[in-house]
């Protein structure tokens, strides 16, 4: 048996899933290609040449896609998300010409903002795969609407495979005596909330520090601990270990890796209570969750209410994270 998986993009929240993904088909008895853009996050792959263009090489990534389809006949092809349907179409007319199984992946219960990209011929493709997965049931509920199908496939998001097997790494943050809560990823998207940490930072909270990891992280924000750089996956996992607690004041949210990353390693998220993260999190258990109208005086509460939860909301989270990873695999060979 055969598996071919596209990965859109090849970096990002969507490309941490695809080795997961990979690892499971594998299991599952398949010997499986990954496609993807040249020089992404991804360890082996096919990739198309690059053009002057990002959009001539989607189109060529869509036909290279298309390509090994043709030649290799899998018995299923896995398609994580999608950016440009309109350009997708190689791949589209080659799954409905052979007939292969298909699995569509969706992420996003946008369905794409206006500056992500177009929902133009998704809709046929959602209609024609054999099976859609979504990563909660935040996301399954829209593309219902959006499809008209009733029979999506919610599965937890798993642990990212790299870090199951990560060497050790370092903490990017400096030593402190204080108990520390990290916003961490690419901060500077407006939807992660780092203004409200930067104003937990200036007005202060007794006993606790907060610091931002990742590239557009503040380095001048009073109060704030600040490393704007890439954190490499052993050093990230060391620095959310060495926290006592994520703070995820998301704006929006079809489901968060940070939560999952941070359970991992026994740190309570605090998030907003957005889109697919309610389904990550029970409060109060493994986590604390915040109203999307919270002030910054509710943040600093509920900043201060993890110390009351003590070790046994880790072990929860831990266990949380285990289920889910647990839940992912079994679905998929079961799926296949």
């Amino acid at each position: 048996m055969s598996a071919v998986v596209i990965d859109w993009l090849g970096r990002g929240g969507i490309a941490q899933t695809t080795p997961a993904w990979v690892a499971a088909l594998r299991q599952a008895g398949h010997t499986t290609t990954v496609v993807t853009r040249g020089g992404r996050e991804l360890g082996e792959c096919v990739a198309p040449p690059e053009a002057v263009h990002p959009i001539l090489t989607h189109r060529r990534l869509a036909a290279l896609a298309a390509r090994i389809i043709e030649e290799e006949r899998p018995d299923l092809v896995v398609i994580q998300n999608y950016v440009l349907p309109p350009l997708e179409t190689a791949l589209d007319r080659t799954l409905a010409r052979t007939g292969t199984r298909s699995v569509v992946v969706v992420h996003d219960h946008r369905l794409h903002s206006p500056l992500a990209g177009t929902r133009a011929g998704l809709r046929r493709r959602l209609r024609r795969a054999e099976t859609i997965v979504t990563h909660s049931q935040f996301v399954a509920d829209a593309v219902r609407r959006f499809s008209g199908r009733e029979d999506i496939l919610s599965i937890p998001l798993p642990l990212p495979l790299e870090l199951k097997a990560t060497t050790a790494g370092h903490s990017v943050l400096p030593d402190s005596d204080d108990s520390t809560a990290l916003l961490f990823g690419i901060v500077k998207r407006r939807y992660k909330g780092i203004d409200v940490v930067q104003e937990l930072a200036a007005t202060g909270i007794d006993g606790w520090r907060l610091a931002a990891a990742g590239v557009g992280a503040p380095t001048d924000s009073p109060g704030l601990v600040g490393v704007d750089a890439f954190i490499p996956g052993p050093d990230l996992i060391a620095t959310i270990g060495a926290s006592e607690a994520v703070i995820l004041p998301y704006r929006i949210a079809s489901q968060s890796a940070a939560v999952v990353l941070a359970q991992s390693q026994g740190t309570l998220p605090i998030a907003t209570a957005v889109g697919g993260i309610p389904e990550q999190i029970t409060a109060g258990v493994d986590g604390c969750l915040v109203s999307p109208t919270a002030s910054i005086r509710d943040w600093r509460r509920a900043i201060e209410s993890v110390a009351d939860l003590g070790p046994d909301a880790a072990n929860a989270a831990r266990e949380r994270v285990g289920a889910a990873d647990r839940a992912f695999y079994d679905s998929i060979h079961a799926l296949v």
